[in-house]
């Protein structure tokens, strides 16, 4: 029995999120209360204790270390080893390592904790309104990080000398800015400016200045932690009008930064999760019910019942708030559909013709970061600052050796798979416009230089002419595997969720299938490496190809036209009025000709009953259709309607197309339609899943793809699922739509 006076000495080897987040103050200061002796260091691969002492206090150490860390740490693999004491009589924090595979963890960017906002606030604090205020617990992390390990020197930091002041904390491990990289203050940090449209110094305080321009009803454009905003106050409807009319953003929601928890209370409905998502410290926009007499104009959000809110997150954003402004737009800062903008030159020539005025800085960023998103209550559907690039660890597979994955067309976003460690990207946008595919192709070689890893495998989408398919044939003697998309989609869930076969309910717009047709309402047995396709929507025509998903007025043809065949002009009566009649015909004669490429999309099921029921003739940006659909659904308190009949590979949407069509003839109100809509695809895919199962002897099932961004259609398909016994998963860390692709794949 080992004696509890008796010296021993331990070497703790730990991986995880170690670095940039208080834990080597941590660790000093645990072994120095119990009084033990040795050192900790930074590494490339996280962090390294070595501890000596009674082993009564080293194993409180040990028991305390895990259960006791700084609010961002996280210890995601601990390895102990004992070593001869070598007598030490002091604990120290040693220099960090840079030798060997890098493999730390590095740690998202962290909304302003309540030590540094107390302070920013305090006339007596020497950081007293200055706005990059931060320590250990909070601030910037992976938007100016250029190389781990997380040390000043590997940052963009790295340009401001720190005064004696700043020094001193930096110095002291008792301090909660000891080896915090970004530290500064007025006397030796960043410091901010306002401009006008043509880059030319505005006088006076620049955050006073700015709060009155935005107040005056003017756009301006803010550098924050992870690029560049536009923001205009959110209750004047000329200046959220001029913003659309400037950014050529139609109809698209725009995001809203509140200053406080109460005053989102206003404009959302919030419950306690949602809350909780709110005051997290990625401090995410959160997609929530608005309250009916929402205070903002009817331009941010038109036709929407949700509106995505944030709270601030930078000691910029709290300056400009105790200015009094209230609800502020905070659209993402660039173009439409273009990357974000993150320099100072860049934005005045990229944003001069959007924006009034510019509040910028000299922190310089590494890489732009958008704003992440999720649903209240749900899942991440934009991973980006405050989430990336915290990595998903598997459960169940270790990679034989690295993998880069680089997702799809749409939403890209990339993934290393090295181990059993996967790390994601930061939402990269569309790589259909030229300047989102540069984005993606700088993306991939900074997150190999990062990570200190050039993947030979590289794992890409089965389509053939996706950018990314392009990018991956360009690449020099790599092994290219090519991924089904709805594969992928079901392979991204399961492995977020630990689990190595499952029946998946994948639905989305669009993904090119082993069949070369288009797929989008999938029922997959899937295991890790291989799966079977177990059962489909129904194929139907997709006439137009990729206009089909912006003019909802296509798919509902095609289906009308299957549902009713020659009777389909009688009865959908006046539903396609607002058509050109000889457009209609044309369309109408393709289609019975088979001249189109078939589909067994769920998403352009959703844009068909939007248009059959009124609601959205052409889609102004992805999805509003179906937001539209979800949210007159979400208005409809009357009982569910009858269970279809069960299904088996094949699943029939007719019945679905039948009773929108004849609903709408017949005068029932479109929220009731919309929910049987609803509640109709939710029994028949809950039918095929519950086959599927039955038949493989499966009870797990993943529900992944675009669609179960949907809050009513997922929450049917789990209580249908789960009233028939079967246990269901969906998506936490990743987004379920093409966000959360490149996980799957690698």
């Amino acid at each position: 029995m080992e004696n509890s006076c008796q010296t021993i000495r331990h070497q703790i080897n730990l991986s995880g999120r170690v670095q940039g987040v208080g834990f080597r103050p941590f660790v000093y200061r645990l072994a120095t209360e119990l009084e033990l002796a040795g050192k900790v260091e930074n590494d490339a691969q996280g962090a390294v204790i070595e501890i000596e002492g009674a082993s009564k206090q080293t194993s409180l150490f040990l028991k305390r270390l895990q259960s006791e860390l700084p609010p961002l740490a996280k210890i995601a693999h601990l390895e102990i080893t004992g070593l001869p004491p070598k007598n030490d009589k002091t604990f120290v924090i040693a220099c960090s390592k840079s030798e060997g595979a890098r493999s730390a963890e590095i740690s998202p960017d962290i909304a302003i904790c309540p030590d540094c906002l107390r302070e920013l606030f305090d006339p007596a604090d020497r950081r007293y309104r200055y706005p990059f205020i931060n320590c250990t617990n909070c601030g910037p992390r992976y938007s100016i990080v250029q190389a781990v390990p997380y040390d000043r020197c590997n940052t963009t930091m790295t340009k401001f000398k720190m005064c004696p002041d700043c020094q001193a904390e930096y110095d002291d491990p008792t301090n909660r800015r000891f080896h915090a990289q970004p530290d500064a203050c007025p006397v030796c940090g960043p410091r901010l400016w306002l401009t006008d449209a043509q880059g030319r110094d505005l006088p006076g305080d620049p955050i006073r200045v700015c709060a009155e321009l935005l107040r005056d009803g003017k756009i301006v454009a803010i550098k924050g932690v992870g690029g560049f905003h536009l923001a205009c106050c959110a209750d004047n409807d000329a200046a959220v009008e001029r913003l659309r009319e400037r950014k050529g953003r139609e109809a698209k929601p725009f995001a809203l930064m509140l200053g406080s928890l109460e005053n989102a209370r206003k404009l959302i409905c919030l419950d306690s999760a949602s809350e909780t998502q709110l005051l997290d410290c990625a401090c995410p926009i959160v997609l929530a019910p608005r309250c009916t007499d929402a205070p903002i104009s009817r331009f941010v959000a038109p036709g929407n019942a949700l509106l995505g809110v944030m709270l601030p997150y930078a000691p910029l954003h709290h300056l400009l708030f105790a200015e009094g402004l209230g609800a502020l737009v905070m659209t993402s800062g660039n173009p439409s559909e273009e990357p974000l903008c993150k320099d100072n030159a860049e934005a005045l020539e990229r944003l001069g013709h959007l924006a009034d005025a510019f509040l910028m800085h000299d922190r310089d960023m590494e890489r732009g970061v958008d704003d992440s998103v999720v649903l209240a209550g749900g899942p991440v559907v934009r991973r980006g600052r405050g989430y990336a690039p915290g990595p998903v660890r598997l459960k169940t597979i270790a990679a034989l050796e690295p993998v880069l994955a680089i997702g799809g067309e749409m939403k890209s976003a990339i993934c290393i798979l090295n181990d059993n460690v996967a790390v994601l990207s930061e939402h990269l946008g569309e790589l259909s416009n030229p300047s989102g595919y540069r984005n993606f192709a700088q993306t991939i070689e900074r997150f190999q230089k990062l990570l200190s890893v050039t993947p030979r495998v590289i794992a890409h989408d089965l389509h053939p002419d996706y950018a990314s398919t392009r990018f991956a044939r360009s690449l020099p003697d790599a092994t290219l595997i090519p991924i089904q998309h709805h594969h992928a989609h079901a392979a991204s869930c399961m492995a977020e969720n630990g689990l190595s076969r499952a029946v998946a309910v994948v639905c989305d717009g669009t993904g090119y299938g082993t069949d070369a047709q288009i797929w989008g309402g999938e029922i997959l047995v899937c295991e890790r490496d291989a799966f079977e396709r177990a059962g489909h929507l129904c194929y139907y025509a997709l006439p137009g190809g990729d206009a089909a998903a912006h003019e909802t007025w296509r798919p509902a043809l095609s289906l009308t036209l299957a549902t009713f065949e020659t009777d389909w002009q009688q009865e959908a009566g006046t539903l396609f009025n607002e058509v050109p009649a000889q457009t209609l015909k044309f369309t109408a004669q393709r289609i019975q000709s088979g001249s189109f490429v078939q589909t067994s999309s769920t998403g352009r099921l959703f844009d068909a009953a939007a248009f059959l029921l009124g609601l959205c003739e052409r889609n102004r940006f992805e999805a509003e259709a179906a937001m539209l659909l979800e949210s007159v659904a979400q208005s409809y308190s009357g009982a569910s309607p009858n269970a279809l009949p069960p299904a088996s590979g094949l699943l029939d949407w007719k019945p679905l197309v039948r009773n929108l069509v004849v609903g709408m003839r017949q005068g029932v109100p479109v929220p009731q339609l919309a929910y049987a809509f609803h509640s109709e695809l939710a029994i028949l895919l809950t039918s095929g899943a519950l086959a599927a199962a039955q038949r493989n002897d499966i009870t797990q099932v993943v529900l992944t793809g675009g669609c179960f961004a949907n809050r009513l259609l997922t929450a049917l398909m789990m209580k249908n699922l789960e009233h028939a016994g079967l246990e269901v998963f969906t998506h936490h860390e990743v987004p379920p739509g093409d966000g959360g692709l490149a996980l799957g794949q690698a």
